[in-house]
């Protein structure tokens, strides 16, 4: 939750020089399905006492009805009235996620959602800071799975 709060304090203080970089970054962001599908979540449980919903249906619903919502999502690329279409994986299978993951402000970064299937040999797990994880294993996948997620170093 706090890089989703410090992407936004960005696009705040990022008038003039240097806006095109923030625009950048926040698009390399909301890329593909699954970073949009845990952007959703991430949003979600912000505007919630930072609990994920219980449900595609809870997230949908609340998104699409939730003004504050619909601009942090719009401010990274994302469009609430698609959120059922980002909830689907490359693998063409709906994605699979943690409901109900109960967070705070501070808490680090934590895997949301995963694909069904994957695709050649290579399932995508969905962070709640927008990255992806490539899994080629079972075991890390099932740790993800778990909520356990160690950032790699860049």
């Amino acid at each position: 939750m706090r890089y989703l709060l410090l992407l936004m304090l960005c696009l705040t203080f990022s008038f003039g020089c240097g806006q095109d970089h923030v625009k950048a970054r926040f698009a390399s962001l909301s890329e593909t399905n699954i970073q949009k599908a845990s952007w959703c979540y991430a949003v979600y449980s912000a505007l919630n006492k930072y609990r994920g919903p219980k449900n595609q249906e809870e997230m949908s619903s609340f998104l699409k009805g939730s003004e504050k919502g619909q601009i942090r999502l719009e401010r990274i690329g994302v469009d609430t009235n698609d959120i059922d279409a980002y909830c689907v994986g490359r693998d063409g299978e709906p994605l699979e996620f943690r409901w109900s993951v109960k967070s705070n402000p501070v808490s680090a970064p934590y895997p949301i959602c995963w694909e069904a299937i994957g695709v050649d040999g290579v399932v995508q797990v969905g962070i709640s800071n927008g990255d992806v994880v490539d899994c080629t294993s079972d075991e890390e996948l099932a740790e993800l799975k778990k909520g356990k997620y160690k950032p790699k170093e860049k």
